[in-house]
């Protein structure tokens, strides 16, 4: 009974960060001071280093998901239009081996689509898994698209970061028309 209960709550806390706003309390436009006071009284999140240092390191995964989803760690990550306003939230799993790309990481993008599905409905567009030599370094490859109220976008797929393979679910303000079936 526990760990049903354990288990809805994370599936709860996941969702309702899943559908307000960008992410929790992030709202497109957000200025960086705002996003900043927002994640630091958020429950949804942590904060990896000490406040002192936000200003060395910037917001690039300083703040920590404090529930998994999809059996999976996330840290966030931000991108801001030229008045410094907030336009992209990106949440980055911990890093998967590559031995692991067939294995735990294309179970755990199955189970973040299928998540983010049961929120959002299918996806406006859905491509195969991605083979692994087309997923180099720095770089997502993004398999599932969603368009969302106001012509936003949501896209689901893997990235590899540092040598290492990750689940990525970027929510942008910009709409992303889904490529043109053949």
């Amino acid at each position: 009974m526990f760990r049903k209960l354990t288990y809805t709550m994370i599936l709860f806390t996941s969702c309702a960060a899943l559908q307000a706003g960008v992410f929790g309390p992030l709202e497109y436009g957000d200025s960086r001071k705002i996003v900043d006071e927002k994640l630091e009284t958020s429950p949804l999140v942590v904060s990896t280093i000490e406040k002192t240092m936000f200003g060395r390191t910037g917001l690039n995964g300083v703040y920590k998901c404090t529930s998994k989803l999809a059996g999976l760690d996330y840290s966030l990550y931000f991108d801001w239009d030229e008045e410094g306003l907030l336009k992209e939230v990106v949440l980055r799993s911990e890093g998967i081996p590559s031995s692991e790309y067939t294995g735990q990481l294309k179970q755990s993008l199955a189970d973040a689509v299928n998540f983010i599905g049961s929120m959002h409905g299918p996806p406006t567009y859905q491509a195969e898994y991605p083979p692994q030599k087309i997923v180099t370094e720095g770089m997502n490859q993004f398999s599932s698209l969603w368009t969302l109220e106001n012509r936003q976008s949501l896209l689901c797929g893997v990235g590899m970061f540092e040598g290492k393979y990750c689940v990525s679910i970027r929510f942008t303000s910009d709409f992303i028309a889904p490529p043109k079936k053949k």
